[in-house]
């Protein structure tokens, strides 16, 4: 983002800021840090609630907020040394039926993806973004509380009181919300709205002593021996899986199941992620207790995690829960706010696009930011920057203010239907599930990843935010080709197949690249679905012409003999 030399504004009293930002994590820090770039005279002013920053979820970048942080932030040394590098995807199938990991089918890379992308600590990284943002100029509140907001244009009051209970106004002429699910605005201005119809709970925690999938008991050791006294070793002497260039410890691992999957990230303190997310009108979490007993329980019993897991504990109280994940503010900006990443919108943790959100939304709105105090200070000389000015001026604001808040309302619902509605269908079929990431993945280099790669300023559209035709035709075909999945599942399911590559199924995955080399993984992809669609017909054909009673789809949502609870 091109920094700019505006003329000398006139004094501002100590209380008095351009921009003051609510929530001090990696969207108001960054937009913090951009804006004094940007603009290095204005006066930014961040606002936490917390001494520090605290854990969260959303510990895996994916390619486009690797390129935001990189490129666009200047983070790359600090991911290089602090964090760990991300090989990509791996996915996990079984029939649940005490299996072991040698046994299940696995679908993933088997080298290193040639765009750097990261696993995150990400309390190491937001206070470093958090301690970039000071350095380049903004003030920084915390602990603090904000008590109370008087909106107005173009001046606007916010009060909030410290650790010790010492009240401040300040005022501004922006407020960004940064503040993630607290949803400072939306929630104050009643904007915010449950998705319904994508229902979608998480449960997680950090854990200690998980086992390494690159380890001695998994891939083997130099010497040969396959044995290692932390897990099961089954054969000694021998590799349990094949080994890759890629590490699959460095993965995204998914373990999954019909209308469940569990994530495990590891991070850079030794510490794993683990956490489970199911849609709640295909899966109820079996087992005992509170929501967090059945969460520990669940996972140290599904086949793969029980191995990787055995003798682990999370870390004391940091489990975390959320009910109902999808969330959307029906506004994301007019004249004094703009909303940032969890702020306005949340989608759902498959396939980490929150970054990429966060990311998307906190260049966009610095814009749109930067654009209007520019314009402010082009007039310092005859008026000062907070005062309602030239007509023409406030037109321009209000262009891109409904510029910004359509794109964003029409990014959500589109990605929402293209690529989440329904889609915990399909996890418990290895084809149906593989085949959905090939798809998706290549479709978002082809479209999202490509755009930001060739030039920055891409990054100020969200995914299908632009009425254009080509972005309405991408989205209509990802959506339909996401339904003819779901149909596909019912079907196998009906004809008792759901599942039926569940084990020992280790396909050749194609590495996804910019540019042309994209179209074969996608490609890969779509042959895949034909044939399922040829099975499929070939099984209903046979059928006809042989009376006979389809066994029973294969349930591998939980493992057998288990109690159901709706958590």
């Amino acid at each position: 983002m091109p920094t700019h030399s505006p003329p000398p504004a006139p004094p501002q009293s100590r209380d008095d800021y351009d921009v003051v930002i609510v929530g001090a994590g990696f969207c108001g820090a960054s937009a913090a840090t951009l804006l004094r770039r940007a603009v290095p005279g204005c006066r930014v002013l961040l606002i936490d609630r917390n001494r520090t920053t605290t854990h969260k979820v959303g510990e895996a970048t994916v390619e486009v907020s690797a390129r935001f942080m990189t490129d666009v932030l200047g983070i790359g040394e600090h991911l290089r040394t602090c964090q760990l590098p991300k090989h990509g995807l791996r996915f996990w199938f079984t029939d649940a039926r005490g299996r072991r990991l040698e046994e299940m089918s696995e679908i993933g890379p088997a080298a290193a993806p040639p765009l750097s992308t990261f696993q995150l600590d990400r309390s190491v990284l937001d206070e470093h973004i958090v301690s970039q943002a000071v350095e380049a100029g903004a003030e920084l509140v915390r602990p603090a509380t904000v008590r109370s907001w008087d909106e107005g244009w173009p001046r606007q009051a916010i009060s909030l009181s410290d650790a010790d209970g010492q009240m401040r106004t300040v005022t501004c002429r922006w407020l960004l919300d940064a503040s993630g699910r607290a949803a400072f605005v939306a929630r104050r201005k009643r904007l915010l709205e449950r998705t319904d119809d994508h229902p979608p709970n998480a449960v997680w925690a950090r854990w200690e002593g998980v086992h390494d999938l690159d380890g001695p008991a998994f891939v083997g050791s130099p010497d040969g021996s396959g044995a290692d006294s932390g897990a099961d070793s089954g054969r000694e002497g021998s590799p349990r899986l094949r080994p890759l260039r890629a590490r699959r410890r460095l993965a995204t691992n998914h373990f999954c199941g019909r209308g469940w999957w569990c994530w495990m990230i590891p991070l850079a303190c030794g510490r794993t992620s683990v956490g489970l997310v199911w849609d709640s009108t295909l899966f109820d979490l079996p087992g005992e207790g509170d929501v967090q007993q059945r969460y520990q329980q669940f996972v140290r019993r599904q086949d793969g995690l029980r191995e990787l897991l055995e003798g682990a504990h999370p870390v004391e109280g940091d489990v975390m829960a959320y009910r109902h994940l999808p969330y959307r503010s029906r506004r994301f900006a007019d004249r004094g706010w703009l909303l940032l990443g969890d702020a306005g919108m949340f989608l759902d943790p498959f396939y980490s696009p929150g970054l990429d959100q966060a990311s998307i939304s906190t260049f966009s709105a610095v814009q749109v930011v930067r654009d209007d105090l520019m314009r402010q200070a082009s007039r310092a000389g005859s008026a000062a920057p907070g005062n309602d000015g030239d007509p023409a001026s406030e037109e321009e604001l209000d262009a891109a203010l409904t510029s910004h808040d359509r794109r964003f309302d029409r990014s959500y619902r589109r990605w929402l239907e293209a690529l989440y509605l329904g889609k915990y269908r399909l996890m418990g079929d290895a084809e149906l599930a593989t085949t959905a990431f090939l798809v998706d993945t290549a479709l978002y280099y082809l479209g999202v990843v490509g755009p930001v790669y060739r030039h920055v300023d891409a990054f100020a559209n969200p995914v299908f935010g632009l009425d254009l035709p080509q972005s309405t035709w991408s989205y209509r075909s990802m959506r339909w080709f996401s339904r003819r999945l779901q149909r596909l599942a019912e079907v196998r399911r009906r004809q008792g197949t759901y599942g039926r590559r569940n084990l020992g199924w280790r396909p050749r995955v194609v590495t996804f690249r910019l540019g042309p080399p994209a179209l074969l993984p996608l490609a890969q992809g779509i042959a895949y679905w034909m044939r399922m669609e040829g099975s499929a017909l070939l099984h209903s054909v046979v059928g006809r012409r042989r009376p006979a009673t389809a066994p029973a789809a294969t349930d591998v949502s939980s493992p057998p003999d288990e109690s159901r609870r709706v958590a």
